[in-house]
């Protein structure tokens, strides 16, 4: 039960840090890349401000990451979930 438990946090590490860095990567025009994919974080919003790039580029990716994450997380925990239904099924017919 401790390795599912593990395997189970290492996952939703992975949606997370997935989801982050679909924020860093959807904002990165801020400093100086230009590697923006709009499916890689569908809750961030294309806000134009003025200021420092680099502090909007880190309280962007900080706070709107988080719901991005979020998510991804809650995506991709309901697809494990899923396929964990499915094989159990096929294992009992």
């Amino acid at each position: 039960m401790a390795k599912q438990h593990r395997r189970n946090v290492w996952f939703s590490l992975a949606f997370i840090v997935l989801g982050y860095l679909g924020a860093a990567n959807f904002y990165s025009y801020l400093i100086g890349l230009n590697t923006a994919a709009p499916f890689l974080c569908p809750l961030c919003p294309d806000i134009d401000s003025s200021g420092d790039p680099l502090r909007q580029f880190i309280w962007r990716v900080a706070i709107l990451g988080s719901f991005n994450a979020l998510l991804f997380l809650g995506v991709g925990r309901l697809l494990v979930f899923l396929v964990r239904i499915a094989r159990r099924n096929s294992a009992v017919d």
